[in-house]
């Protein structure tokens, strides 16, 4: 497979998430269940850049009446997010949160010592379901037809 494809495989398999390939592609589907909802995960790498990506697909998609509304509480959703970012479809009103963590041009040699790499991606991986477990409710009042910034300004409370 390949140094990164491997130890995406290593780390969910000694966290104990039972995972599945995604065909030929170099990349592995999960499902994470949080607090009060459960989502589909999908942990990508591409070798040649030295790049390993984590998605949370949210477990509810925007109708299109309501895209405008949330892609505006996503907005500031990223702009206070510290690490990775919501996406939205246009097209479909998928829903997901990204991280990612880049290792090109680090030596192989430097990752693997000491499990560097695994806590590397352990970062990537909680920090995504953290903030994807955060927002969620907010998520699903902008959807139900809560004003966008009024949800803004309550999440902003906490």
């Amino acid at each position: 497979m390949g140094f990164i494809m491997d130890s995406i495989d290593e780390f969910f398999k000694e966290e104990g998430w039972p995972v599945s390939k995604i065909g030929d592609h170099p990349a592995l589907s999960m499902t994470y269940g949080g607090k009060e909802d459960a989502w589909p995960c999908i942990a990508q790498v591409v070798e040649d850049e030295g790049l390993f990506l984590f998605y949370s697909s949210c477990p509810v998609n925007a109708t299109e009446d309501k895209r405008a509304a949330l892609g505006l509480f996503l907005s500031y959703a990223n702009y206070t997010s510290f690490v990775g970012g919501f996406e939205l479809s246009e097209e479909d009103g998928d829903i997901r949160f990204r991280t990612e963590l880049l290792i090109k041009g680090i030596n192989e040699k430097n990752l693997t010592q000491g499990k560097v790499f695994q806590d590397l991606i352990r970062n990537v991986v909680y920090a995504n379901l953290q903030n994807m477990e955060l927002y969620l409710p907010s998520i699903k009042a902008v959807l139900s037809g809560k004003d966008p910034l009024e949800v803004i300004k309550k999440f902003a409370l906490l």
